[in-house]
């Protein structure tokens, strides 16, 4: 969801929680909203907003789930995993192919230690250099799939950077 650039704080909050609002309660698709601004602009301040506004809406269910994914700084080898090789039956053969130990920490990896409803907050997006990562993130930000991990329902994606 884009912004003006003279958006404010309070106005990226009020929209990103309208948007989950209207997504959990209507099933409207969700867009997954983007704030840029200079170190020290308040990001982080403002998804706590987000957080402190959907606990104060649907805190009845639960906690909100919260999990940070700091773009910038992050390997190929810590989005898919870590491979190890399997035997798969393709047509009466055998054949080994690699599957991926999935990142543990990623929201619906253990179903059991994920919260019903949550943000998935990509930080340092502008920061990204390996192109294996934008794609991967991008994939993630446009259909709420990485590989083989998909996000969870109920789960929203926030992403913040700094400006260039």
């Amino acid at each position: 969801m884009g912004l003006a650039p003279e958006a404010t704080i309070e106005e990226f909050v009020n929209i990103t929680v309208s948007s989950i609002v209207a997504s959990l309660s209507y099933q409207v698709p969700y867009t997954p909203t983007y704030l840029e601004g200079s170190s020290g602009a308040g990001k982080s301040t403002s998804i706590n907003y987000i957080m402190k506004g959907l606990q104060a809406i649907y805190g009845h269910i639960g906690e909100i789930g919260y999990f940070q994914f700091k773009a910038g700084t992050q390997t190929a080898q810590e989005l898919w995993g870590v491979p190890f090789p399997v035997d798969i039956n393709d047509n009466g053969n055998i054949v080994k192919v690699s599957k991926y130990l999935k990142n543990e920490e990623f929201p619906g990896v253990i179903p059991s230690k994920t919260q019903k409803i949550g943000i998935f907050h990509i930080d340092e997006l502008t920061s990204m250099v390996d192109d294996q990562i934008k794609s991967a993130v991008t994939e993630l930000i446009l259909e709420g799939k990485m590989a083989d991990y998909t996000l969870p329902p109920g789960w929203f994606i926030v992403c913040t950077g700094n400006e260039k």
